[in-house]
């Protein structure tokens, strides 16, 4: 079995189906989704 690290994530978030342009315009926006996942030896995936 492969050890796992810890590891952190951010990503932007964005919107879409803006007006006239459904699903063709999207929208970047300033603020962003951090997680972090550390692995506690368990083997299991708890999400909080």
């Amino acid at each position: 079995m492969t050890e796992l690290l810890p590891a952190r994530v951010r990503v932007p978030c964005s919107t879409s189906n803006l007006g006239s342009g459904y699903d063709t315009i999207g929208l970047a926006l300033d603020r962003y989704l951090e997680a972090a996942f550390e692995p506690d030896g368990s083997g299991e995936l708890t999400v909080e």
